[in-house]
């Protein structure tokens, strides 16, 4: 659960502390409606926050006398000196991660006048590189937490501006985590934006909410990881012969009909991920053998597959099955 500590008085130094749960999400649908001038695709999609998430604790020390300043940390434009660090060896330090950049994005917007440091801590829980967003959530929450620790009281508007800049599934997460992260500042978390599933559109940072639906979700993760932007430029090449019908997606989601919702659930990037790589297309013939008539799909450009299961029994029998393919399979469920 995430919290905001209190704050500490050391020799004139304050601190204070944070913790923000950074969703994942899966797709419902994904679209793509062609290319943008920019090079990027225009894509149309539902998408849904989903209850495995990763814990962001963010701690400002905030001093009167500025401190060493490292290089990386320079370009933050003031003196605030940005620090991350994980439970995960795998999860990058420093400028590469995106947590990283969402801190560095924040003090040059409104860190000015600021002296201290900034903690990043994130326990992963999200698996990597796995089409559920774990990064841009990551984020996301730095961008909610220093809007709190900071007093900023940024609404969910400016925070997703600033997302777009970092990622395309980022204002997403915003969105999601201010509808359901205890933690985040009151002003984004009474937003009507704030909401766990959306219709996102143009680059995907468009976005409107959509009712979200209730669910048990199975996610099983295969040993491998893909880059997103391979699977869009694979798509250049590839014939989309069956489009999601997202305006009957939407309609089911506002009916909470499950069935319907299950026969409009597509995902075009489908096409070329299955067509590379065999361990996608076991992942998920594996699952829609267990499920039978529960909808199977893969999130994001992959690799990750999941299934929608309205019954807890059955989605825990799945779980522990897939458990015995794929070592990151989790059980969890969608947010409202």
């Amino acid at each position: 659960m995430g919290g905001f500590s209190a704050h500490f008085d050391f020799a004139g130094e304050t601190m204070k502390e944070v913790t923000i749960n950074s969703y994942g999400k899966i797709n419902l649908s994904i679209d793509i409606t062609g290319k943008r001038e920019d090079g990027y695709h225009r894509v149309e999609m539902i998408m849904h926050q989903i209850m495995l998430h990763d814990d962001v604790t963010l701690c400002w020390k905030s001093s009167g006398i500025p401190g060493p300043v490292n290089d990386q940390n320079k370009k933050a434009g003031c003196g605030i000196k940005i620090n991350v660090s994980s439970d995960k060896k795998y999860v990058p330090a420093g400028e590469d991660n995106i947590a990283f950049k969402a801190a560095a994005l924040m003090a040059k917007h409104h860190g000015r006048g600021l002296l201290g440091e900034v903690d990043i801590f994130i326990k992963k829980r999200i698996p990597v590189a796995a089409g559920l967003a774990g990064g841009s959530g990551n984020a996301a929450a730095v961008l909610h937490g220093l809007n709190v620790l900071w007093g900023l009281s940024l609404g969910t508007k400016e925070l997703c501006i600033l997302g777009e800049s970092l990622g395309a599934d980022v204002p997403f997460a915003v969105l999601g985590q201010a509808r359901c992260s205890p933690a985040v500042d009151e002003k984004t978390r009474k937003d009507p934006m704030a909401s766990s599933c959306a219709f996102a559109y143009g680059r995907g940072t468009l976005l409107r909410p959509v009712t979200p639906l209730k669910s048990f979700v199975v996610i099983s993760k295969p040993p491998i990881s893909i880059s997103t932007g391979e699977v869009y430029s694979g798509m250049d090449k590839r014939e989309i012969e069956v489009h999601p019908a997202t305006k009957e997606l939407i309609s089911a989601l506002d009916e909470g009909n499950h069935k319907k919702v299950a026969v409009n659930m597509i995902n075009v990037l489908e096409i070329y991920t299955l067509s590379m790589y065999d361990e996608v297309v076991y992942t998920k013939n594996k699952m829609l053998e267990l499920c039978k008539d529960e909808p199977v799909m893969m999130s994001g450009s992959g690799p990750t597959v999941y299934a929608l299961i309205q019954q807890k029994n059955k989605a825990k029998d799945v779980y522990n099955k897939m458990k015995e393919y794929n070592r990151e399979t989790f059980l969890t469920e969608t947010t409202l």
